[in-house]
């Protein structure tokens, strides 16, 4: 028996020194921009920005084969996210959808889909991220600047 603890406690720690961050990022450039895969881990990242916290998921892209991140710092995102709930194993596509405008704010629209069992529990709390303020994290249609972060 001490010998499996023992071998766990390495795994544990190879895992540990061989982390070296994230992998490089999907960036969502253009409308119809997709990434389909499997959710391979999830993360909390934070905001230097607006000061908020945010998931974090690790995709196996299906068809590059890498591991990308998605950093899901985008309101609608997050939103999209904490209604579908992905889970670490399942299979996930999330595609940016054509851009919206409402009267003040234009912004990036998403969809989130899940291939999940039905009798699959979620298990990671994505409504810790969504915040009800009513202030969309999206530019202004006066901002001067026409272009859209990622």
């Amino acid at each position: 028996m001490a010998s499996k603890k023992k071998s766990l406690q390495d795994d544990f720690r190879n895992k540990a020194e061989d982390f070296s961050g994230y992998p490089e990022a999907y960036m969502f450039q253009n409308e119809g921009d997709m990434i389909v895969g499997t959710l391979v881990r999830q993360a909390i990242g934070f905001s230097g920005q607006g000061g908020s916290r945010y998931p974090i998921l690790v995709i196996a892209d299906e068809d590059s084969g890498e591991e990308r991140s998605i950093h899901a710092f985008h309101r609608v995102l997050r939103s999209k996210l904490s209604s579908e709930r992905p889970q670490v194993g399942e299979r996930i596509a999330v595609k940016r959808l054509t851009d919206r405008k409402s009267a003040d704010y234009r912004y990036y629209d998403f969809l989130v889909m899940v291939d999940r069992k039905k009798d699959q529990a979620p298990e990671f709390d994505y409504d810790r991220f969504v915040e009800d303020d009513g202030i969309p994290d999206v530019p202004t249609a006066s901002d001067p600047d026409d272009e859209l972060p990622f």
